[in-house]
């Protein structure tokens, strides 16, 4: 029985050559479609690529085999077809998918090299599978040889060239994988292809006893050194290429049906067109930031911060309060002078520091009371207060801390709400309250009786 052929379909026989490559086809599609879906690229594309692309390379193939044959196939034409009887070249192969994928993304307007990167991919595995066809067919051995793992084929134990083959891509598949995984510029895992693949490809080809023959040169020795070349550059043309995070999910998804979607980009944005340069062109929404509480201002902050400032035991000033200060600097300022007026009272900074320190607290303390503190400012500062004060019952204080932070916000509170006026300046709107008066009562007395005494009218003291 003819080992080539699996079973028998009524008359007509199913061989596995034929089983191999397209059972290699069908996962080759599938691996390039999980690819694409992980991309985030359109995976109806893979589909239109590999209609084109799979039946250009069988022909790719078979023409690359009998152009190199043609001694035989020019005497025997009606040969040419019967693919099932092996004589199909890689190589033929790669260079008609190749060609055929570049010629349907530039009308479609898609990324080549995307996609290219995820076909070789997948390639490679569909190569691994398919060379075990040379072994049903008893074609693509080697010279005869005594090691262990020599198989007898065609009468002999010979070098198995089409294990040795399918182990080398599988290792190609792995470092792919790996290098797809990892950033890189669109179009190196094609170029790594070339590059591993042909290496391998070479000096197994130098076993092999049914080589195609370029004169003197093997012709796949030959190709594989020109796969070497292109794909270094490949690889120096796109140097300067962004980097890519191929798995990175874009900010704008969807697709449309000749549309790639451009992952995100290092150095660049690039937008597609159609439909996702439309979202591209949008304006991107403006981050709500939560509106918070100025810093140090939370009772929580003010309570930590007084807690800092009991521990402290020296303070130094090296300015003085000079100008106006601000109103948004008050709520700061206040419960610090009162601090350092408290720690020197308590004689917890150095007597010679003391006599510095006591006349700056003072003007800085002078200079705040003078301005008017607008009401809405006074409501905000007594409920914020109240909160430290809240906050502090509620929260577990060091004793030391309680007994300086009480007293001060009570401070605080009293003074705002009984609005405290320094004594000379209570004298002189006293002053002018009775000037006003005595004013205005003279201008209500009639002439004649000022001019009379009668001593109710001008009675102004009253």
């Amino acid at each position: 029985m003819d080992q080539s052929i699996a079973f028998y379909l009524g008359s007509w026989p199913v061989r596995w050559y034929g089983i191999l490559i397209s059972g290699s086809m069908a996962i080759a599609i599938w691996l390039a479609y999980r690819q694409v879906v992980r991309q985030h690229l359109n995976p109806d594309e893979v589909f239109n690529i590999a209609f084109w692309a799979i039946p250009s390379a069988v022909i790719g193939a078979r023409l690359y085999y009998v152009i190199f044959q043609w001694g035989y196939f020019s005497s025997h034409p009606q040969d040419i077809v019967k693919i099932w009887h092996g004589g199909m070249a890689i190589h033929g192969a790669i260079i008609a998918g190749i060609l055929v994928t570049l010629l349907y993304c530039s009308r479609r307007k898609l990324d080549f090299w995307r996609y290219a990167d995820i076909g070789v991919i997948s390639l490679v595995i569909a190569q691994a599978i398919g060379r075990w066809g040379n072994y049903f067919n008893q074609e693509a051995y080697g010279y005869e040889t005594d090691l262990p793992w020599a198989m007898f084929i065609d009468g002999a134990y010979r070098h198995p060239t089409f294990l040795y083959e399918c182990i080398w891509n599988l290792l190609v598949f792995g470092a792919l994988s790996w290098l797809m995984r990892r950033r890189h510029r669109s179009g190196s895992i094609l170029a790594s292809y070339l590059i591993f693949y042909s290496l391998g490809r070479a000096f197994i080809e130098l076993l092999r006893t049914d080589s195609l023959m370029v004169g003197p040169i093997r012709g796949a020795v030959l190709v594989s050194a020109i796969g070497v070349l292109i794909g270094a550059l490949i690889l120096r043309s796109r140097r300067n290429q962004p980097m890519l995070d191929v798995y990175q999910k874009p900010e704008k998804a969807g697709w449309a049906a000749n549309e790639t979607i451009a992952p995100t980009i290092t150095k660049e944005k690039k937008t597609g067109q159609g439909l996702v340069g439309l979202v591209s062109s949008l304006p991107e929404r403006e981050e709500v930031i939560p509106k918070t509480k100025k810093e140090g201002t939370t009772p929580k902050a003010k309570k930590e911060k007084a807690i800092s400032k009991a521990a402290q035991k020296e303070v130094t000033s090296e300015s003085t309060i000079e100008e106006e200060v601000p109103e948004a600097a008050k709520e700061e300022i206040v419960p610090e002078i009162k601090e350092e007026e408290t720690a020197i009272e308590k004689e917890e900074v150095p007597e010679a520091t003391k006599v510095e320190i006591v006349p700056e607290i003072k003007e800085e303390e002078t200079a705040i009371e003078k301005e008017e503190v607008p009401e809405a400012t006074k409501v905000e500062i007594v409920s914020e207060i109240k909160e430290e004060e809240t906050a502090i019952e509620k929260e577990e204080v060091p004793e030391a801390a309680k007994e300086e932070i009480v007293p001060e916000i009570k401070e605080e509170e009293t003074a705002i709400e009984k609005e405290e006026i320094p004594e000379a300046a209570k004298e002189e709107e006293v002053f002018e309250d009775k000037e006003e008066k005595a004013k205005k009562v003279r201008e209500d007395i009639p002439l004649e009786d000022l001019m009379q005494g009668q001593s109710e009218y001008y009675d102004i003291n009253e």
